[in-house]
């Protein structure tokens, strides 16, 4: 084999069943199974690299600046991708030194192949001992990750339906596998830390774990350890954009099982199952991609504590009653680029200059947003 040929080959063997977007020039390049498999899920012409030789080699590719719509394509349909980039200047002699920068799998996808902005992208992770449960998921393109303790399977199952998460990671000796796949399509295995406190703390550069309230939470925290150290190895160390754990309770909002969703077609119709009909299509004027998410976790996510509630209404009256200032609100809010996603992508070391000008443009509004918020409230 010739030197590249044998990289690929070490390459691959690194990253096992993933697809290897392995980088030649202007171009990712796949080879053998990975290509054949391509070529039908893309649309690419198949050829060959060395044809009629040995070591003839199955090949397609796509130019590395139109690549996302590709690994898009490829994480719709659930594979796992990895991208082996350049890493040495290749004007210098001998081959290109290359790595493996990113696995991306369905619940790892980057920020700019998620299709509807205004959905999260949840992957979790599940930690089960003596029939309870911790549960922890995160949404990698905003670093939104939260965690809570589940005393019954059937608790576990309502809330992974209600987070119908793209990806779930367990241990290969769980139980819960099968159950676990009627909620996504998506199983992978990952293997539990030996001391997933001590894990998360390092990670976090925290002495203890009393400020994300995981003192005494053993399942939690070796559910959100395992996610965690999942992550990491897919991002390949890429994740300064998580920067806390919330912890949370099922009892602080109203239980709604997936039965009761789909029956009141909350999210989308029961028949056809499209958005469009279903409650948040009707109620859905959010101006960001952010308050679309949102009114998500809120239609999801119930107040059930009359206090918060009266707050809650208190302060939509407000913005109903002020007309001109709501407008002018509303005008702002639509001129919002997705902060959240673009903080995370130059937290990763993943932005174009693109995210910084809209970064910018975003920051510009916000003290006028917050002075017309402050003047609506305090009327």
């Amino acid at each position: 084999m010739t030197p590249m040929q044998r990289q690929y080959h070490e390459m691959k063997q690194e990253v096992g069943e993933a697809i290897l977007l392995f980088r030649l020039g202007d171009f990712y390049e796949m080879f053998y199974d990975d290509a054949i498999e391509s070529s039908k899920l893309l649309g690419l012409t198949l050829t060959a690299r060395g044809k009629g030789s040995d070591n003839e080699m199955p090949m397609c590719g796509m130019p590395y600046h139109a690549s996302e719509k590709y690994i898009n394509a490829l994480s719709q349909a659930g594979k796992k991708v990895a991208i082996c980039d350049q890493v040495s200047d290749p004007t210098l002699p001998g081959i290109v030194k290359r790595e493996i920068v990113q696995i991306i799998t369905p619940g790892t996808i980057l920020s700019g192949q998620i299709q509807d902005e205004k959905s999260s992208n949840y992957i979790c992770a599940v930690s089960e001992k003596n029939n309870v449960f911790g549960l922890a998921s995160m949404d990698v393109s905003t670093g939104e990750f939260r965690a809570c303790f589940l005393p019954r399977f059937e608790d576990l199952m309502n809330e992974l339906s209600k987070i119908s998460p793209s990806e779930i990671i367990l241990n290969k000796k769980s139980l819960i596998i099968q159950d676990c796949e009627t909620v996504s399509q998506h199983i992978s295995f990952w293997f539990s830390l030996p001391n997933p406190e001590e894990f998360v703390k390092k990670f976090f550069s925290l002495p203890n774990l009393s400020l994300f309230y995981l003192e005494n939470e053993p399942e939690v925290v070796s559910a959100a350890a395992m996610l965690i150290d999942y992550v990491n190895d897919t991002q390949k160390g890429k994740t300064n954009h998580i920067t806390s754990i919330t912890k949370y309770n099922i009892t602080d909002t109203l239980p709604i099982d997936m039965m009761t969703l789909r029956n009141l077609e909350v999210f989308q119709t029961m028949h056809e199952g499209k958005k469009d009909g279903s409650l948040l299509s009707v109620i859905d004027k959010t101006q960001s991609a952010a308050g679309g998410r949102m009114l998500k976790q809120i239609l999801l996510n119930p107040l059930q504590n009359l206090e918060k509630i009266k707050e809650r209404l208190n302060q939509v009256k407000k913005y109903k009653t002020k007309n001109s200032e709501r407008n002018i609100l509303q005008a702002l809010l639509s001129e919002i680029y997705d902060i959240e996603r673009i903080l995370s992508k130059i937290s990763s070391g993943r932005a174009n200059p693109k995210d910084i000008l809209a970064l910018n443009e975003s920051f510009k509004k916000i003290p006028e947003i917050q002075k017309l918020s402050h003047n609506i409230l305090s009327s």
